[in-house]
């Protein structure tokens, strides 16, 4: 992945970056999926976040040998870079539920106050990279392949469960 070290970025390099960081996690993601399952890669949406409009790709998990639509289990879909946080997105979205996972670097940690102490507002990073946001618990946790198929087994209703 290329890292652009200019701290003034142009929005396109913002973008481009982000693509990256997406494509990076796309290519990683179809190394973790067990044999049953495998990516597809559908037609590529156009997306608007605060550096302006640009296409990104999406990625769907499916069951191998089923029809589809039933063989989709969850999708990727990209949405950008956070207008509040700074932090890369993509959203994970299967039949039963979503969930989201950030690009987090330390230079974007938000900090909060809690019991008359300043602390992480999201408790859970390690270094720069991707994190499952765990909702209502102000948690992350860094994605590996067990989280990410634990992940994708809360979004489609346990479908993975054969694995």
């Amino acid at each position: 992945m290329t890292s652009i070290t200019n701290i003034q970025q142009t929005p396109q390099e913002k973008q481009q970056l982000y693509l990256e960081k997406v494509n990076q996690f796309f290519g990683q993601v179809k190394k973790w999926l067990p044999t049953p399952f495998e990516t597809v890669q559908t037609e590529n949406a156009l997306l608007e976040d605060k550096t302006g409009e640009y296409e990104v790709p999406l990625l769907s998990i499916i069951k191998k040998g089923v029809p589809t639509p039933d063989s989709v289990i969850a999708n990727l879909l990209p949405e950008g870079i956070s207008f509040l946080t700074g932090e890369d997105l993509i959203e994970i979205k299967g039949a039963w539920d979503e969930e989201e996972v950030a690009y987090i670097q330390e230079k974007n940690l938000i900090h909060t106050e809690r019991n008359g102490k300043e602390c992480l507002m999201d408790e859970g990073f390690e270094t720069e990279g991707w994190y499952w946001i765990i909702k209502n618990k102000n948690q992350i946790c860094p994605i590996t392949k067990e989280v990410f198929l634990e992940i994708i087994k809360r979004v489609s209703d346990n479908q993975m469960e054969l694995i």
